[in-house]
């Protein structure tokens, strides 16, 4: 998300020897709180009145019927949270499994790659499957002051009792921001400011954005115009302010919208990994999705927040509540590490209704099957870290649902004209398109004539239509021809 720069000004941090004197900083300087200057078209005068739609039904997943102390959701879905007799890990659906040490009452959670970091009241600890191990921030932090951890970017955020820390780069500091008290601020990460990842902090009416810098951190205060009482930062670059019972949303393209419920706004609740928002007034509660409010009610009990755009209830036990149906991926190796070609498996809840899937992975669309599977290549992909992003359609209407699992490639043996294309070539293609007695359709027997064609041919082998009158290629083939094509047509 760009914030708007003309609606924001550069207030003092800790460890802070002042704003750098860039372009953002020269309009930040005539700012002013009535948002005006370059910004002016992007903050509307008025609002804009709202009809919600129609009522959403939510669906509920019991996590367990025990007596819950606390309870954590991590980006995977998975649920950690704490009874009388220990720390327990569950992915919604399955079994809870106990977690082996002793961390006491679990305060806070964030992953960090593939790490779980944990902060319980014994102490802070790196939870590996189901077992936990000493972290060495323990040995810096008071784990029992711990309330929140905020990972944003390649920062990891820890709000304390007695104060806001950063974890950066291996090295732990204080930061202290001008007069926010820690106690009382509420803090979000999410959208980005100005194209970075932000910590965002509601403070008596002030919305600073907090970035770190190689020196120590900058803040910006944003939306100097508004008294904001709630705030919330959503997945999809979004930033939510209630001011006056009325909502301000700051959308990914930095436009803001200045929206009026049917009654007055009081909370909001959102994360860093959905643009789905919870919206509580003094009439109802709303969920914000797809780009409107759906009416919607919760069961009893006390709310907390979940991730991927869910909410966790504690009454007599624990329970998910979710806007959306489920959809899960079956087939990525134990610790998600890709080598070799996988078929993975789209799971998702009430299936007969499903629409379309559609699945990428970066810029690059994968083809989904009619039973949807899906054929990972890796070598297609290239080595390092990609993000599998899954999203199913209904054909009832129900909300469009969207998972997404991250997995890492390695080991990858990239194809060759030689030892790869060439041995297919002349299995399959050879008897027509080679330079043989007999062969009558037009060459394709050298790796230039196969680069020069290689949009024709994926598209002809994939679908089926060659080679003609003969079985159709193995989907291993046809991954091993793209995977060649991908990686620049080696010799």
């Amino acid at each position: 998300m760009r914030m708007g720069l003309a609606a924001a000004a550069c207030v003092w941090a800790s460890l802070v020897q002042g704003c750098a004197p860039t372009s953002s900083t020269d309009s930040s300087s005539t700012s002013s709180s009535s948002g005006g200057g370059a910004d002016a078209g992007l903050i509307p005068e008025q609002a804009t009145p709202v009809t919600p739609g129609a009522v959403l039904s939510l669906a509920t997943d019991v996590i367990t019927s025990t007596a819950v102390q606390t309870a954590h959701q991590l980006p995977t879905g998975e649920v950690l949270f704490s009874t009388e007799t220990g720390v327990l890990r569950v992915l919604p659906g399955d079994t809870a499994l106990p977690v082996q040490g002793n961390a006491g009452a679990v305060l806070a959670v964030a992953m960090l790659g593939q790490d779980v970091l944990l902060a319980g009241v014994q102490g802070m600890f790196l939870v590996d499957g189901h077992v936990l191990t000493a972290s060495p921030l323990g040995n810096a932090l008071v784990a029992a002051d711990v309330r929140a951890l905020l990972p944003s970017g390649d920062a990891l955020w820890i709000v304390s009792v007695d104060g806001l820390r950063l974890y950066r780069n291996g090295a732990l500091r204080s930061v202290t921001l001008g007069e926010v008290d820690v106690a009382t601020a509420v803090f979000s990460v999410g959208g980005d400011f100005d194209g970075l990842p932000a910590l965002w902090v509601l403070h008596a009416g002030k919305v600073l954005a907090v970035q770190p810098t190689d020196s120590g951190v900058n803040a910006w205060q944003v939306r100097q115009d508004l008294l904001p009482t709630a705030m919330a930062a959503d997945g999809s670059g979004g930033l939510w302010l209630v001011d006056g019972g009325d909502l301000h949303h700051q959308r990914g393209d930095g436009g803001w919208e200045w929206l009026r419920l049917p009654s007055a706004v009081t909370a909001v609740r959102a994360d860093a990994w959905s643009g789905d928002v919870w919206v509580t007034s003094q009439n109802g509660m709303f969920l914000y999705a797809e780009g409107g409010f759906r009416p919607v009610t919760l069961p009893p009990g006390e709310v907390l927040p979940g991730t991927l755009g869910r909410l966790l209830v504690k009454d007599t036990g624990l329970t998910q509540i979710r806007g959306r149906r489920l959809v899960s991926i079956s087939g990525l190796p134990v610790g998600g590490v890709v080598e070799v070609p996988v078929t993975l498996t789209v799971v998702a809840e009430e299936a007969a209704g499903v629409a379309a899937v559609a699945a990428t992975v970066g810029d690059v669309v994968l083809e989904v099957s009619d039973t949807n599977t899906i054929a990972l290549s890796p070598a297609l992909l290239g080595e390092g870290e990609h993000v599998l992003d899954i999203r199913a359609t209904y054909m009832d209407g129900a909300l469009p649902t969207r998972t997404v699992r991250q997995f890492f490639v390695q080991n990858v043996t990239i194809p060759t004209w030689a030892e790869d294309i060439e041995e297919i070539f002349m299995q399959h293609c050879n008897r027509c398109h080679g330079d043989i007695p007999g062969a009558t359709a037009h060459r394709m027997n050298t790796k230039a004539l196969w680069q020069a064609e290689i949009t024709d041919i994926l598209s002809v082998v994939r679908s089926g239509a060659m080679p003609l009158g003969a079985d159709a290629l193995g989907q291993a083939d046809v991954d091993r021809i793209a995977e060649w094509a991908n990686a620049d047509f080696p010799e």
